[in-house]
């Protein structure tokens, strides 16, 4: 009886997090307001990066989200894997990240989870999925409205659904994003 207690209080603050962060916190139009609460709830947010308005975040405490990240509006951020997103990122509006699912032969709906890593300088399209279990290199881009699962190669430009490499990122040196929009 006492383990079913714990579990029931662990799902009511998991809720309750999840509740308060994607029903008020995402639509407040200033970022350092919803910067406080993320970082609240957990969430590792490191200078200059910003996550827009209406983006879902589920299981902050395990996001880590490095320097002068750009995470566009509506997107969904699924931390319950893990997820690491690096330096110079930009997450384009609507984009989606999944770290968890289910197992589908489970006779049960098993669910399964599992880290996905995003390196940095890497670019999601408008409306790009990153699957769970996945590990975008350094540079990668994977274009809109694309589904990416797996290992990509550094530079590697991915599309399609299944997204597969279709070419090389012609990269010269990393670059910086410079962007600090007032609202949004």
């Amino acid at each position: 009886m006492g383990k079913r207690i714990v579990n029931f209080k662990g799902r009511i603050k998991g809720d309750s997090v999840y509740f308060i962060l994607n029903s008020f916190v995402c639509y407040i139009p200033f970022w350092f307001i919803r910067k406080f609460f993320y970082k609240l709830f957990g969430l590792k947010i490191l200078n200059d990066s910003r996550i827009a308005i209406k983006t879902i975040v589920i299981s902050p405490k395990k996001i880590s989200i490095g320097k002068r990240t750009i995470i566009n509006e509506g997107c969904f951020l699924d931390g319950r894997g893990g997820l690491i997103i690096g330096n110079d990122v930009s997450i384009s509006v609507a984009s989606k990240i999944i770290t968890a699912s289910h197992k589908s032969s489970s006779s049960t709906f098993e669910y399964k989870s599992s880290k996905t890593i995003i390196e940095n300088n890497v670019w999601l399209g408008i409306g790009a999925i990153i699957l769970d279990n996945s590990y975008l290199r350094e540079g990668a881009i994977v274009s809109a409205g694309s589904v990416f699962k797996g290992d990509s190669e550094k530079l590697g430009i991915y599309s399609g659904n299944l997204a597969k490499k279709v070419a090389i990122r012609r990269l010269k040196k990393k670059y910086e994003i410079e962007y600090h929009p007032f609202f949004r």
